[in-house]
């Protein structure tokens, strides 16, 4: 691991702590008066502890400048950002549909600025070590984009949706990041502009279909290599489907927005900048509230010729409209100025007979994604493809004149031959697809996105599948170096996918020819699996590539100190898996399979020379048209194994422990699987239903049942928490089980009956865990993004549910994803999408305990074996592992009170030069204060920096803190601090006149008094 460490050790604990000083600080005149209590953290060496905090009001002189009279419009109009959502009557700005997030309430991007202010604010426990990498490496995740660099060969670059940005400079065998680990890793664009200057679009465009995107926020841009980054704007795109720079100008860069799948405002549309970036212009602006532009092409000979696509889709809880009559394709001959509408068929074309509403690329309900491809070689040459909402073929069309007609039947001059059906046998995912590619040597060589990699050698007339790479493609380049504007040439050519990177050096001619990468570790895992009596047995389940494991039948404990090699143990979508915490060579793995709406788990026993499978009865889960009545599972339905040990049989034979799956009811099993028994109420008429107690989840909103496709997804339990008992017995008799409508309940009786517990949120239960000492000890993790007192994202009982205590604390105001109790210590751990933290014996405050992570949602946490280690599924970084150390996991030591003098001295105003509406700017302000502080050697934080107020109102982006200095080593005498304030606003963002302050708390904490 020591190129782990090397690579990743001591840069990533300089950038966060970086990080955090730019995050902490204060302003104005007054000291801080200071309280002393006992601090206890579990991630390091801890003698004595004092903690001491103090508020102080923040007076900053920030007035809004009114506009003269006689100012030129130009110098303060708002950016034509949103005006066309504005227009529509009912939309509801940055309203959230997404229940997970949302539970029904508004989410804006302030609030997920807010929430990364907070997690940067909080203090790192004492000591923490880095996490380490455990892969897998030998399979990659997804990839959005792939670009060949120009001037470099052998070398690329790889946008990953979870991961960040990868560079290769070895002809693709291996990748290394390039991207900041502070930054959102979440990626959707990317591109490299002639003069070298890279370009990445945050937040992917590719939308799931019942698994997770994550989202960004707006567009980077680098100018050394990827040594460094800026933002440079469109930081409310939400996600980003293409990025074209003009191959002859490269200040020019057209951007496609795509926007947030489940809210309907925010920066939507195909923007442009001529100035590099400086500033932004809405050029093909949506008609809906639902549309947003997902890809671009730019003529190579003639840059002024430009293709833009707008795609109209949005997701809510439970039905996806991928399409709608904002989708169309358009054309601008004049630079992106102005722009008409491409549907016209070439004379003597008919529209495909799979066309099922033969409206072919006309405005309607039936138009879904449309991905369009020039031919380099010929730029007149140009290609479609396009389907339906739900994703089946609507359209595979050429055009031998930029667009202006369409060929599909062939037999004219103008269209010579006939454009075959491009997707064929897998025409149901083209929401997920939406991309062409042309052999920039040969116009007839092309590209088509799908589960497999479609290819023509004839223009498309014919098709063939390429099933070497991995499934379900999104990038490919090729590299200029191998060029050479000879069709009969092999050239090398770049491919990204849902498996990773590959590469051909035939110019992909044949399925045999691509060949994958190694040391791609940037997979998406939902959940992982520890097994209970040997080390380094693991699972996990990724999107796209299934369940994976460490071990194999014949070597069933892996030598591989970093687990690089890891195989496949189940197929999907991999989510839920369990390890027997009696017997590990028994397991199981869940995962979401192929056709929408089918969720399935399997069990499988290792002997010394095979594994053996079985089905876990009665959860596979297919369409509406053959599942069992009533029955319904989310797409990350938990599994879990019960803790208890059944007592021997009569035989002397030990019987398994019980397996539970939830849906919309408990299934419980006691033969591992091959027969599941209900024990929760079943709603077998759930679009009829009114009565609360007919089914765990409650009743389903009509919206939500039967709805096609994906059908029934909504509506059933999300997390399952089986009780150890204190006696011997078959089963657990206390379970606590929460669902996605936001109930939970509880049953006493081995589920004969359950009762609905009170006095918690009604949101989306992420997780809930019991202490294996006390079945009346629980903490409840949920979902959502709200405010106030309903912020509270974790809950306690220790009387078995009659009450519940709120202990969010400090925790940043989002989603907590998932959490891991460590009884024998004390120690509770909270995943969160911008870290994990930890609070210890009940102390009232969390810490962060997220060194060497990168800012990724973490989904699941597990603990070693032996509790020395803390091991995280992230979504975009594989599996990470934290070494606990031996003071944590004993318990720590904590000292009486010590005496300490602590003082902060502030010296003068800060303030910021007048805001200006309409114009995106960035507002900067600093003064400087004393520190003083006996207490030992010390770490300052601030808590919530949040949004400067005008009263009521307040500004939507987080007021930025940063401190020149935040530790220090006792004693500390009147050292100088520099602290600096930044203010982002944006062009169209509201502002009002007056003065704004805002109310800060400081936290100075020492670690070794």
């Amino acid at each position: 691991m020591s190129d782990f460490r090397d690579r990743y050790g001591d840069q990533l604990k300089r950038a966060r702590q970086a990080q955090r000083r730019r995050r902490f600080g204060g302003l104005g005149q007054a000291r801080l008066r200071a309280r002393r209590s006992p601090r206890q953290t579990i991630a390091g060496a801890v003698g004595g502890v004092a903690l001491l905090a103090a508020i102080v009001t923040l007076a900053l002189t920030g007035s809004v400048a009114e506009r003269p009279p006689s100012a030129p419009t130009d110098l303060i109009a708002i950016a034509p950002e949103n005006e066309a959502l504005e227009q529509l009557a009912g939309v509801t700005p940055d309203e959230m549909q997404d229940l997970k997030l949302s539970s029904n309430a508004p989410v804006t991007r302030a609030q997920v600025d807010q929430m990364k202010a907070q997690a940067a604010a909080i203090a790192p426990a004492a000591s923490t070590v880095g996490w380490q990498q455990l892969g897998p490496y030998n399979i990659g995740g997804r990839v959005t984009d792939v670009v060949a660099d120009r001037f470099t060969p052998n070398s690329a670059f790889a946008a990953v949706s979870g991961g960040g940005i990868w560079k290769t400079t070895d002809g693709g065998t291996s990748w290394k990041s390039i991207w900041p680990d502070s930054y959102v890793q979440s990626m959707g664009a990317f591109d490299q502009a002639p003069d070298g200057t890279l370009w990445a679009g945050t937040g992917e465009a590719n939308p799931p279909g019942g698994g997770l995107t994550f989202f960004g926020d707006g567009v980077y841009k680098s100018t050394d290599n990827g040594g460094t980054w800026t933002n440079v704007g469109l930081r409310e795109s939400e996600s980003v489907g293409r990025i074209a720079v003009d191959p002859k100008n490269s200040n020019r860069v057209f951007i496609a927005a795509t926007g947030h799948i489940a809210r309907s405002s925010g920066q939507r549309g195909l923007y442009r900048t001529t100035d590099g970036g400086k500033s932004w212009e809405l050029v093909l602006a949506p008609t809906t509230s639902t549309t947003g532009a997902v890809d671009v092409a730019i003529n190579p000979d003639n840059p002024q010729i430009v293709y833009g696509v707008l795609w109209d889709h949005k997701r809510t809880n439970g039905t996806r409209t991928y399409g709608g009559i904002g989708s169309g394709l358009f054309r601008s001959d004049d630079g992106g100025d102005t722009w008409k509408r491409l549907e016209t068929m070439a004379a003597g074309q008919a529209l495909p007979a799979y066309d099922q509403t033969q409206t072919g690329l006309r405005a309607d309900a039936s138009l879904g994604r449309i991905g369009i491809a020039v031919a380099p070689s010929n730029p007149d040459r140009v290609y479609v493809a396009f389907g339906s909402p739900y994703g089946p073929d609507k359209g595979f069309y050429y055009s031998n004149d930029g667009g202006n007609s369409w060929c599909t039947t062939g037999g004219t001059t103008e269209c010579p031959f006939t454009a075959g059906r491009a997707y064929q046998a897998n025409g149901g995912f083209q929401w997920w697809f939406g991309r062409l590619w042309v052999d920039p040597d040969d116009e007839n060589h092309i590209f088509n996105a799908d589960v497999a990699l479609r290819t023509s050698t004839n223009g498309g007339q014919t098709w063939s599948a390429h099933n070497g790479p991995h499934a379900d493609q999104h990038g490919m380049a090729w590299d200029p170096s191998t060029l050479d504007g000879d069709p009969a040439t092999p050239n090398r050519v770049f491919l990204g996918n849902d498996g990773g990177m590959y590469r051909s050096e035939t110019s992909g001619l044949t399925s045999a020819s691509w060949v994958p990468a190694s040391n791609q570790p940037w997979n998406q895992a939902y959940h992982l699996a520890v097994s209970k009596q040997r080390p380094q047995r693991l699972i996990q389940g990724l999107q796209d590539n299934g369940s994976v494991r460490t071990f194999t039948a014949t070597d069933p404990v892996p030598a591989d100190p970093e687990l690089r090699t890891w195989n496949a143990a189940g197929g999907g979508d991999g989510h839920y898996n369990a390890i027997d915490p009696t017997d590990d060579r028994v397991y199981y793995t869940c995962s979401q399979s192929s056709g929408g709406g089918t969720h399935s788990c399997t069990g499988r026993r290792d002997s010394a020379t095979a594994t053996t499978t079985f089905t876990v009865g009665q959860v596979t889960f297919p369409n509406t048209t053959t599942r069992v009545p009533g029955q319904r599972y989310t797409t990350d339905a938990p599994l879990e194994i019960d803790p208890n040990v059944p007592p021997l049989a009569a035989d002397g034979t030990q019987p398994p422990n019980a397996v539970y799956v939830g849906g919309n009811y408990i299934g419980r099993s006691l033969n591992r699987g091959t027969t599941m028994n209900p024990i929760s109420p079943i709603d077998e008429t759930p679009a009829d239903s009114t009565d609360p107690t007919a089914a765990l989840p409650g009743p389903i909103p009509a919206s939500e049942v039967d709805i096609g496709l994906y059908t029934n997804l909504y509506g059933a339990v999300t997390s399952l928490a089986p009780a150890k008992s204190a006696t011997p017995v078959p089963y657990a008799q206390v379970i606590y089980a929460g669902t996605d409508t936001g109930l939970v309940w509880k049953t006493e009786d081995a589920g004969a009956t359950w009762q609905r517990m009170q006095g918690l949120p009604e949101r989306w239960v992420n997780k809930i865990v019991v202490d294996p000492e006390s079945p009346d000890h629980a903490y409840i993790a949920f979902s959502g993004f709200r405010q106030g007192i309903d912020a509270a994202n974790v809950y306690e009982t220790r009387d078995g549910g009659d009450s519940w205590q709120n202990i969010s604390g400090n925790l940043p105001n989002g989603p907590v994803q998932m959490l891991e109790y460590d009884a024998r210590n004390d120690v509770l751990f909270a995943a969160t999408d911008v870290g994990v933290f930890d609070r210890k014996d009940g102390d009232a405050h969390w810490y962060e305990i997220s060194v060497g992570m990168p800012e990724v949602p973490v989904l699941d946490l597990k603990l070693s074996h032996d509790d020395k280690a803390l091991y995280a599924a992230t979504f975009g970084r594989s599996l990470l592992k934290l070494n606990l150390s031996t003071d944590a996991t004993d318990g720590g030591g904590v000292g009486g009170s010590v005496p300490a003098t602590l003082a902060l001295e502030l010296r003068g105003p800060a303030t910021f030069a007048a805001f200006v509406p309409g114009v995106d700017r960035e507002y900067t302000a600093s003064t400087t204060a004393n520190v003083v502080s006996t207490a030992g050697d010390a770490t300052l934080s601030v808590s919530d920096p949040c949004c400067l107020a005008n009263g009521a109102f307040s500004l939507p982006e987080p007021l930025q803190v940063s401190f020149s200095k935040s530790t220090w080593t006792a004693p500390v005498s009147n050292d100088e601090v520099t602290i600096g304030f930044r203010q982002h606003i944006g062009a169209s963002q509201p502002l009002r006149t007056g003065r704004y302050s805002k109310t800060l708390t400081f936290t100075l904490s020492t670690t070794n008094p």
